[in-house]
């Protein structure tokens, strides 16, 4: 039977130690998943736009309302485009071609 060096040995240990640690650091949050701070950017920025824009409805607004959705819309290159719907469903309001590039959840 033959014997595994020393050298693969260490180098075994030491490789398993770095993916533990690395796990452990994952877990108790000291190493951040970047898909995290994302969703939480975009969350944060989505509550925004409905805070802001919600008062410009309360207001009846439309213009102003319509040309802030596509400021927001060409300010961020994730956003495709933008529909504002009735408590319905029927759009009243949309910027790029929300028709065709919304799929409803």
């Amino acid at each position: 039977m033959k014997r595994i060096s020393t050298t693969v040995r260490v180098v075994l240990c030491l490789v398993s130690l770095t993916v533990s640690s690395l796990l452990v650091a994952r877990a108790f949050g000291i190493i951040v998943d970047p898909r995290n701070i994302v969703m939480s950017e975009r969350a944060k920025l989505c509550e925004s736009i409905a805070i802001n824009f919600s008062l410009l409805v309360m207001k009846d607004d439309a213009k102003t309302l319509e040309a802030g959705l596509k400021a927001v819309a060409s300010r961020n290159s994730d956003i495709r485009s933008i529909g504002v719907r009735t408590v319905a469903g029927q759009l009243k309001l949309e910027v790029g071609d929300h028709h065709a590039l919304w799929h409803p959840p």
